[in-house]
């Protein structure tokens, strides 16, 4: 495949598919005034509880549990008490009962003892981190936030339903086709990257091939990286997700309204913002070992 010939019924197909499998981590999100609420971990409702905070932590990087600074100040207010603690780990960690004391100096320590001790005064566990990050995640920090930055002020216009006293021109596009319209005008940008972004393929499917090549995205770790992108801002994308089912959506076109809208579409506008950043081009063009998609460092996990 070549980034100047991308119109192949097989790869759209392809590339759909791929969208739709990273997107099952993601779910749906309704309107906040319909107050539907949606459980974060629907995805992972296969799983036993625990088992499902740690998978949601690795794809989604959301903390499941309070911060243990937040137990700590219980435990100082006299809401939690150290018996309480040692109760429930007896309970859930049986296996420390029968577990060899420690010598710590003269002292012998049992095992559940130098638990509660940690959970006590030991560092606190660092907050999950995505398993997957952008390239411009792993390469300049700065561009993500800037890629975010568009997504959520492109959404909000988008996707106001009437609540905004001045509505998107173009918005009979859809979603992707009106941005694409508009972002060759935004002064905002720099002018290379407006006469870049506003000359993109005029389908969201081709724009999104198009810009997973330039920044030497591989077939095989394609759905990872979308991945990346989704769950850079899991409320926006499941929002985007529930609009696309509700209406039908699965592809790259505009859909059924003026304020429809696909993840195609949304990865589109989101991926094609990272391609014009001289850093991430840099990396692509000197060949690096930089693989694409590959695990952010990884923060100590809590225990």
């Amino acid at each position: 495949m070549t980034a100047t010939l991308i119109a192949d019924p097989v790869e759209r197909a392809s590339l759909r598919s791929d969208v739709l499998l990273a997107a099952r981590v993601i779910t749906p999100s309704w309107p906040l005034e319909t107050f539907i609420a949606a459980n974060p971990l629907a995805s992972f409702e296969d799983r036993p509880f625990a088992d499902a905070l740690d998978a949601a932590g690795e794809v989604l990087g959301g903390r499941g549990t309070m911060d243990e600074r937040l137990f700590r100040a219980g435990l100082a207010e006299g809401r939690v008490t150290e018996s309480g603690l040692l109760a429930t780990l007896r309970s859930s960690c049986p296996g420390l009962l029968g577990a060899p004391a420690v010598t710590v100096g003269e002292r012998r320590v049992a095992a559940e003892r130098v638990l509660l001790a940690d959970l006590l005064h030991g560092e606190p566990a660092s907050a999950p981190r995505r398993r997957h990050g952008m390239r411009s995640e792993l390469v300049a920090p700065a561009i993500a936030d800037v890629v975010d930055a568009r997504t959520v002020q492109w959404c909000g216009a988008f996707l106001d339903d009437g609540q905004a006293s001045w509505r998107v021109p173009g918005r009979e596009l859809g979603f992707f086709g009106a941005w694409r319209s508009f972002v060759g005008y935004d002064r905002s940008l720099p002018r290379a990257v407006r006469a870049r972004l506003g000359a993109l393929p005029e389908r969201a499917d081709d724009a999104l091939l198009r810009a997973l090549v330039d920044l030497g995205v591989p077939e095989a770790g394609r759905r990872a990286y979308l991945r990346s992108h989704l769950t850079r801002l899991p409320g926006w994308a499941g929002h985007v997700r529930w609009r696309s089912d509700r209406v039908g959506g699965s592809g790259g076109e505009a859909g059924d309204g003026p304020a429809s809208v696909t993840l195609l579409e949304y990865l589109a506008l989101r991926v094609c913002l990272e391609v014009p950043a001289q850093p991430l081009r840099a990396h692509v063009d000197a060949a690096d070992d930089l693989r694409v998609g590959q695990r952010l460092p990884r923060r100590r996990r809590g225990r």
